[in-house]
């Protein structure tokens, strides 16, 4: 199973993680998430327009492409959306995060 939350303090939902449970978050339990800047804007968070881009290929609106490899695995949609993620820095900073003690990951492609 395949978690993805995006709402503020969605770290906190990474003690959901397990065996057979990934968990990707748009920040830390500690953190908010944050909105897109333009483009796209406020209907969109950062994180999860990234990671959307990254596994499902590029809107009309974004500012840059995707990944151009294909098939993608979620850790590296995951590692791509993060660096692609432009509210790193104070003081609207978002952390994502992945969780996956089963190390699953690396192995489920899109």
């Amino acid at each position: 199973m395949i978690l993805v939350m995006g709402q503020c303090h969605g770290g906190v939902f990474g003690a959901l993680a397990g065996p057979h449970t990934v968990v990707v978050g748009a920040c830390q339990d500690s953190e908010r998430s944050w909105a897109c800047p333009s483009p796209p804007g406020l209907a969109y968070d950062e994180f999860l327009y990234q990671l959307g881009t990254a596994l499902f290929g590029t809107p009309s609106d974004a500012p840059q492409p995707g990944p151009a490899r294909r098939p993608l695995s979620l850790l590296d949609a995951f590692h791509w959306a993060r660096a692609q993620d432009r509210r790193q820095s104070p003081p609207m900073q978002e952390t994502p995060a992945i969780f996956d003690p089963g190390g699953l990951a690396g192995g489920i492609f899109f």
